[in-house]
């Protein structure tokens, strides 16, 4: 999921230059310039995503280990 909204925040960050870039009037340049700012949003938004789903697994892997020694400490 992560990914996808990192893609798509860069392409909206090249969609916001390019608006930028062939503006005409202040009006395009304003769109140009939300494009860009949503589109950085978007890529922080995908990267954290992704930051906490590598801790969930590893909080995941965590629990399960501990679970295992549990069970060798309760079978001795």
């Amino acid at each position: 999921m992560g990914i996808v909204i990192v893609v798509f925040g860069a392409l909206q960050i090249l969609a916001g230059l390019a608006a930028y870039g062939a503006a005409i009037s202040a009006i395009h340049q304003i769109l140009g310039a939300l494009f860009f700012g949503m589109g950085i949003l978007s890529v922080a938004l995908g990267s954290a995503l992704q930051e906490l789903q590598a801790i969930r697994l590893a909080t995941q892997r965590h629990a399960d280990a501990m679970e295992v020694l549990r069970k060798r400490q309760v079978s001795t």
